[in-house]
């Protein structure tokens, strides 16, 4: 309930005209299924109304809506070393049985093998990056390749108006934490302090 709420901040931000038109956005956007009772299923990779972002950030804290491209080699090596069978993985299972109910443990579980997956699948393709490595201008210029390339706000205008240039106090916070939740950390982190001249 506390998502859908916040739909009317983001549709107060625009014109009386095109307010009817982002409400009907908003309710039918394919990132957020109804599952009866007022409970949702949100899939932000498949939000088609950028300023969900900025919403799901606020009901979740979350620091960005995106899976990774590239993962440190501290992370890789964690995640591998919590493999099926090994002794850090029970050890980890228990100490999550001792604070959280088994059916939930059980959905960590399984989230840990998906992360264990992608981590070996990135080592595979070359994704996951040393701390010596990532102080190289070719490696950071490969990590922000792709961010480079796509817009840099989820967010698109609507006949012609464009939230992102609004300059209310509202839609400068919804544009600039809708910006920051469409990029992965490692590129969000290395956005804020770099020039895009550098890596072109």
């Amino acid at each position: 309930r506390y998502f859908q709420s916040l739909y009317k901040t983001i549709i107060d931000e625009y014109p009386p005209e095109l307010r009817n038109r982002i409400r009907q956005k908003l309710e039918s956007d394919p990132g957020v299924r109804r599952l009866g009772n007022g409970r949702l299923e949100i899939d932000p990779s498949k939000f088609e109304t950028g300023e969900l972002h900025w919403a799901f950030r606020v009901c979740t804290g979350s620091d960005c809506d995106v899976l990774p491209q590239f993962i440190d080699e501290e992370l890789h090596d964690r995640l591998v070393a919590l493999e099926p069978g090994s002794e850090a993985r029970e050890a980890y299972r228990q100490d999550l049985l001792a604070r959280l109910p088994a059916t939930a443990v059980d959905s960590a579980m399984k989230r840990l093998d998906e992360a264990i997956a992608l981590a070996r699948r990135y080592k595979e393709e070359g994704k996951v990056v040393s701390a010596e490595d990532f102080e190289k201008h070719e490696v950071q210029k490969r990590i922000l390749q792709l961010e480079l390339s796509r817009p840099s706000s989820p967010i698109k205008a609507m006949n012609g108006f464009d939230l992102n240039k609004a300059g209310t106090e509202n839609a400068k916070k919804i544009t600039k934490e809708s910006r920051l939740q469409n990029h992965g950390l490692f590129t969000g982190d290395l956005l804020c302090v770099v020039r895009r001249s550098w890596f072109m």
